[in-house]
């Protein structure tokens, strides 16, 4: 997605899978595309709880 916009919420980042606090690699295998508002959002939650969250299927 292209914003067109610096420091927009919707602009793409680089999403580490498992968190390199906890051990995540830079590897292709551990990265992934994610909006600002999600890869800011997530903190230290698991990405795959966060995403299910997200999607509306838990509640936190």
């Amino acid at each position: 997605m292209r914003t067109g916009k610096l420091g927009s919420p919707y602009a793409e980042t680089i999403e580490h899978l498992q968190r390199r606090a906890d051990g995540g690699s830079d590897g292709i295998h551990n990265l992934a595309l994610a909006c600002r508002s999600c890869n800011e959002g997530r903190g230290t939650m698991n990405w795959l709880v966060y995403a299910t969250y997200k999607a509306g299927e838990l509640s936190i």
